[in-house]
């Protein structure tokens, strides 16, 4: 199955005991979570819903557009963009070792909370330069 809604394929194979699939960031290109396909094991869900009820799985994961700063192949960034639903959404037990760093290598936490995904988001405040004609605007209270 090569769909683009398939988010999962688990086959029935041994070791698979003890994994645990928890605070992710789901989506496909329809964007929508009841037209999905997840093959676990010997059963298939077709709703993320069902997934996650049919499995024990995932129970604090959600089906939304990371919003990701440039998804696109053949060179895609996956760092997240401001206001995206990933940030701070990871898990708020996480304990970091020292040192742990994002694929970046950067500070795994930022702000309170760890976020979903393997870069951690890192707002930075931007100036730019804007170059203004002083005789096309008043200032008041004049200062002079």
């Amino acid at each position: 199955m090569n769909s683009p809604e398939v988010l999962m394929n688990v086959d029935n194979i041994s070791p698979q005991e003890g994994n645990v699939f928890n605070y992710n960031c789901w989506f496909t290109p329809s964007n929508n979570s009841n037209n999905i396909t997840v093959n676990w094991k010997a059963s298939t869900y077709s709703t993320f819903s069902a997934y996650q009820a049919g499995t024990a799985q995932e129970s604090n994961s959600i089906f939304s557009n990371p919003i990701l700063n440039n998804p696109v192949l053949p060179m895609p960034n996956l760092h997240l963009e401001l206001g995206g639903p990933c940030i701070d959404a990871g898990n708020p037990s996480i304990l970091i070792s020292v040192g742990e760093t994002d694929f970046n290598g950067n500070v795994r936490i930022i702000a309170n909370t760890i976020d979903m995904g393997g870069f951690e988001f890192n707002s930075t405040l931007e100036i730019n330069n804007i170059l203004i004609n002083a005789s096309s605007f008043l200032v008041y209270p004049n200062p002079f």
